[in-house]
């Protein structure tokens, strides 16, 4: 990845300061490991219906690592109080064959996250964009540990505010993208 942003800053004009990582599903994942493995590159960090899933080796953070997570209480893949998720779903829409998985609740992950941050561990409640959203921030001492968490009650493993897709419910009350966005632009490395 360092390789890669050291040959896009010679055709393009990139703030070292203001790099983001966000994903999706598998891709929450690798944003997981790449806040792991170069938090010293990247501002923020964003993961929707991540695998709550901890990078090889672990976690060893130079720095706190500012994250803003989506999870849907009803993601048939993510299980977001934990348990084995069946990806017959998503495996039939690309003909492979199905297996089982199991991931840990996602709750204690993200406070895990909000404790290597050094955050409370009381997250303050923020006020809800819908009546299906609840909307938790973890702050420390540093603008940069903040920890910010949605969970969307009956909500699939979908994008917040995106197209549908067939796996579980995508609320409509607000937009992942947008907040993500707003959070990132709040978010910066401190000068080399």
């Amino acid at each position: 990845m360092g390789d890669l942003l050291a040959d896009l800053q010679h055709y393009l004009s990139i703030d070292l300061r203001r790099i983001y990582v966000n994903g999706m599903s598998n891709g929450g994942t690798m944003t997981a490991r790449l806040a792991s493995e170069m938090p010293h590159i990247f501002a923020a960090f964003g993961i929707v219906s991540g695998p709550p899933l901890d990078p090889p080796g672990g976690f060893h953070l130079s720095r706190p690592v500012p994250l803003i997570a989506f999870y849907g209480t009803a993601d048939p893949l993510v299980k977001y109080y934990g348990g084995t998720a069946n990806t017959s779903l998503i495996t039939r829409l690309i003909h492979l064959p199905a297996h089982r998985v199991s991931f840990p609740p996602v709750r204690p992950w993200i406070a895990a996250w909000a404790q290597r941050n050094g955050c409370s561990l009381s997250p303050e409640t923020l006020p809800a964009c819908g009546d299906d959203v609840t909307v938790e921030r973890y702050t420390g001492s540093q603008p940069s540990s903040e920890v910010v968490f949605y969970t969307i009650s009956g909500g699939g493993h979908t994008w917040p505010g995106g197209l549908p897709i067939p796996v579980g419910k995508t609320t409509r009350t607000f937009d992942a993208t947008s907040e993500m966005w707003a959070f990132f632009k709040a978010h910066s490395l401190e000068p080399y």
